[in-house]
């Protein structure tokens, strides 16, 4: 071999050295971001040199295969700042071609990149169905199927109408009249302490009605008036003189009639208007309503009650049977005999057997250590 080939063989390697060189620096890691140079990778092409043709490294862009939707090279998005947002390459729903990249979730604005293996806690949906969940169209009679419940997507419902001025004012009007809503029905009061409720239908004459009230008082006791509305209207001061006297003062229709019988609207009737004429009289409805010729209060009744506007519906657990005049000492037994803690009474105003019965009713209760109270006093706890 001469001096001249040896000379070129050194020239190429030289050459290929610096080439060499020159690819690695441009490929060396520097700024990031728009405008940085792509990567570099070393390529052998052929050139001609003194002596021959040789095959010398040149530098070029090297390719990388973007994922789908993931821009690479200079055109790509800038990088992520603290706090910021970013672009997830994958598909909300993954497929064969998009594998899922693990618990994954959309991020909220301000959610920082770091946070994405973590599933973002607020109500989330996509806005188009997920190809693999649609399904033929329901036939008539069927539900609509929702195909993200399937993936276990519950939206939040989504809010109803403001309440205009003029439904708030009908809701409240409702709320008030007990519509949809049925009174409570009461016939004994706590067993546990030594207090009895008497309540009277209130009827018949004045001057009776007197009688008891006064002996009552006398005792030191308190009694419970359910009055009916047509007797108030022929004594319109027995709505304050029992009222006067610390006695509860109740509504027990307004004809006394048989209310399970009637109608919605007549049995409505009979119990507002007996309301409307406690209120005129005494400024309130009363606390209690008794149906009329009744035990219990049907559930009609009851709902009837609550939409006047009362919450109780007075029973009893104790019938005195005075209304069919069997005599003082009958009455008198048939209270005393099944009176016990607790027990609310029924009894009639306007019997003169009743009137006469007062005061051994009242002995006998104090006997056995029972004080006669109101209702109200027998049901507070």
């Amino acid at each position: 071999m001469n001096g001249e080939a040896v000379v070129g063989r050194r020239l190429v390697l030289g050459l290929g050295i610096v080439a060499a060189l020159g690819g690695v620096v441009s490929c060396s890691p520097g700024r990031k971001g728009p405008g940085a140079a792509p990567e570099m990778v070393p390529e052998a092409v052929p050139r001609t040199v003194p002596g021959g043709t040789s095959l010398v490294p040149t530098p070029r862009p090297l390719s990388v295969p973007a994922a789908p939707g993931l821009a690479v090279g200079p055109s790509a998005s800038p990088a992520v700042g603290p706090r910021q947002a970013v672009q997830e390459p994958w598909q909300p729903f993954p497929d064969d071609r998009h594998p899922a990249p693990g618990p994954w979730r959309p991020t909220a604005p301000g959610q920082a990149a770091s946070d994405l293996q973590h599933p973002v806690r607020r109500s989330w949906r996509p806005t188009s169905d997920p190809p693999d969940l649609q399904s033929p169209a329901p036939g008539p009679g069927q539900a609509v199927p929702d195909p993200w419940q399937a993936l276990g997507i519950h939206p939040a419902p989504a809010p109803g109408p403001a309440a205009t001025p003029a439904t708030r004012k009908r809701m409240s009007a409702r709320r008030r009249s007990g519509a949809g809503r049925m009174a409570r029905e009461v016939s004994n009061g706590p067993r546990d302490r030594p207090k009895v409720a008497l309540t009277f239908h209130g009827a018949g004459p004045a001057d009776l009605a007197e009688r008891v009230l006064s002996e009552a008082e006398r005792h030191g006791a308190h009694l419970t008036v359910l009055a009916v509305g047509d007797w108030l209207a022929r004594y319109p001061r027995m709505a304050r003189r029992v009222l006067s006297g610390g006695h509860d003062l109740g509504n027990h229709t307004e004809h006394h009639l048989d209310i399970s019988s009637m109608g919605e609207r007549e049995a409505y009737d009979e119990i507002a208007r007996c309301a409307a004429r406690l209120r005129r009289l005494t400024g309130t409805i009363g606390s209690y309503f008794r149906p009329s010729r009744a035990h219990h209060a049907t559930p009609m009744v009851r709902e009837l009650a609550a939409r006047v506007g009362y919450r109780t519906c007075l029973s009893y657990d104790v019938d005195s049977d005075d209304h069919n005049d069997p005599g003082v000492a009958t009455v008198t037994a048939n209270v005393l005999d099944t009176v016990r803690p607790g027990s609310i009474v029924s009894l009639h105003l306007g019997h003169p057997g009743t009137a006469e019965a007062m005061p051994h009713i009242l002995r006998g209760l104090a006997r056995r250590r029972l004080h006669p109270v109101t209702v109200t006093d027998l049901l507070v706890l």
